[in-house]
């Protein structure tokens, strides 16, 4: 028998392991709410939104954003790159490898 039914999103709230990298960084979160079932948004005093979804991503938006998503990208670095992204990586790594040994071969 084969089973149609749709795989289910892996639920994982993220917004407290996020915040705590956050904080540990230096930033004071002033604030945060739930949006749409979806996940928790989190609101920094430096104006930054944080945007944590239930998928185990995170979006970093509005004002002075560079230095805290910097942040989380150094200790939450599995949730930033896509699996697309991750493919190219891997790609242009193996791209790389290849040149460097047609290189010390000829």
């Amino acid at each position: 028998m084969i089973n149609l039914s749709r795989r289910k999103k892996e639920i994982r709230d993220i917004s407290p392991e996020v915040a705590n990298a956050l904080q540990a960084a230096g930033y004071i979160i002033c604030g945060s709410r739930r949006i749409n079932g979806n996940g928790t948004q989190l609101f920094l005093t430096n104006g930054c939104i944080v945007t944590c979804y239930d998928t185990g991503r995170f979006i970093v938006q509005g004002k002075n954003q560079d230095e805290p998503r910097t942040a989380l990208q150094k200790v939450m670095p599995d949730t930033k790159m896509t699996t697309m992204e991750k493919k190219l990586l891997k790609a242009f790594i193996e791209e790389q490898r290849t040149k460097e040994n047609q290189q010390k071969e000829g």
